[in-house]
């Protein structure tokens, strides 16, 4: 008879365990702490589950069919240190959640390098003594001959060198 009585309790231990309803839901929002805007495309984790949500637009986000229990959460957002929170569910749950971003600020930079000197440009001068040598020239017919060099030219002795 002993027997029985402990087949008895431990089907209907069993029957118990297999009748727990998963209907249980969590939604929550996602805030972020300094601007108190909501964060959208934040990940939340739910360890014992291994399944996952990403927040909306608003920064929303829901998780359907849980069994009341503890889980544990890990929220993590790109310029965010991760958030880990621990909830013990017993029915249907809103969750506000904050969270802050790291500052990532640079002190000091310095650039090393060498200045490569290219000179694509042909580098012609006029010189003191061609200077000398034509006079009674102007300087826009002394540098007509130069290579790169037009005249453009607006009357009898008025000229502007182009290059």
């Amino acid at each position: 008879m002993k027997k029985f009585l402990v087949i008895i309790t431990f089907l209907l231990g069993v029957i118990q365990l297999v009748a727990q309803e998963c209907t249980l839901s969590i939604k929550g929002y996602i805030i972020d702490e300094a601007s108190e805007l909501p964060l959208s495309f934040v990940n939340i984790f739910v360890q014992e589950t291994s399944d996952g949500r990403i927040t909306d637009d608003k920064g929303s986000f829901s998780l359907e069919n849980l069994c009341p229990g503890e889980y544990h959460f890990t929220i993590s957002h790109i310029g965010c240190e991760p958030k880990y929170i621990h909830f013990d569910f017993t029915k249907d749950t809103v969750i506000n959640i904050i969270l802050s971003h790291t500052v990532t600020s640079l002190s000091t930079i310095t650039v090393e390098g060498r200045k490569d000197e290219f000179n694509n440009q042909p580098n012609t001068s006029v010189n003191r003594q061609k200077i000398e040598d034509n006079a009674n020239q102007n300087l826009s017919s002394l540098l007509e001959n130069e290579a790169g060099v037009h005249l453009m030219k607006n009357g009898n002795g008025i000229a502007k060198p182009v290059i």
